[in-house]
């Protein structure tokens, strides 16, 4: 475990349903500090909600772009997130996020009041780089072909960018509204309970979620 597991929650879900040619299992494993996931999911039964799953957001995400079909399901891509906080990068392998890094607008602009269009740039095709890099690091033996940036603004200087430095990867933009972390969390809740096999980094697990729910009806 990255972190003291007596104060995590921590889970997994089994990343393909049949096994490969190795004749292993491939498990993603997720750990959150439990003070951290308690903040929200107190919040929300305080609130009078109840809490079926609690996941990254990098999770959600990858969910709603897989769901409108811009790529192959299953596959191994780049994720590039423009948000109001910075510049989120996720890597994707077999259709579920490995690693997911935020370069935050602070990091951006070097000291100055002001983010210049050359500063977003150059962070942008460096970090995207050390990814690649961590990715190919990793997972040598399978291709990176594609490029997914989700993005408000700016989408020529991103395209001039990314055909420049990364030509071998097809690049597909799109808006937030075409793909967002809210969305693919409420794709995950139409799932009905006892078949939810994903990770939920809460105090119950999704089946016992169920299970309360089938116990006060």
């Amino acid at each position: 475990s990255p972190i003291n597991v007596d104060k995590s929650y921590y889970g997994w879900q089994r990343i393909l349903s049949q096994r490969d040619i190795k004749n292993e299992v491939n498990l993603l494993g997720a750990f959150v500090l439990k003070e951290v996931a308690d903040e929200f999911t107190d919040a929300l039964k305080a609130s009078g909600f109840g809490v079926a799953a609690v996941e990254f957001a990098s999770i959600s995400l990858v969910r709603d772009i897989e769901s409108i079909g811009v790529l192959e399901k299953a596959g191994s891509y780049i994720v590039v997130e423009i948000t109001p906080e910075g510049i989120g990068f996720i890597a994707v392998r077999k259709g579920v996020p490995h690693f997911h890094y935020l370069h935050s607008w602070r990091e951006v602009q070097a000291g100055r009041k002001v983010i210049t269009v050359n500063n977003f740039k150059n962070a942008l095709g460096e970090e995207l780089n050390s990814v690649i890099n961590f990715y190919s690091t990793h997972w040598s033996g399978e291709a990176l072909k594609d490029i997914v940036v989700i993005t408000p603004s700016f989408d020529d200087e991103i395209s001039k960018l990314i055909s420049s430095k990364f030509s071998g990867l097809n690049l597909k933009i799109l808006k937030p509204l075409e793909a967002s972390v809210a969305h693919g969390a409420a794709l995950r809740g139409t799932v009905p309970r006892p078949l939810d096999a994903e990770i939920s980094l809460a105090s119950l697990s999704a089946m016992d979620v169920f299970d309360v729910q089938q116990a006060s009806n």
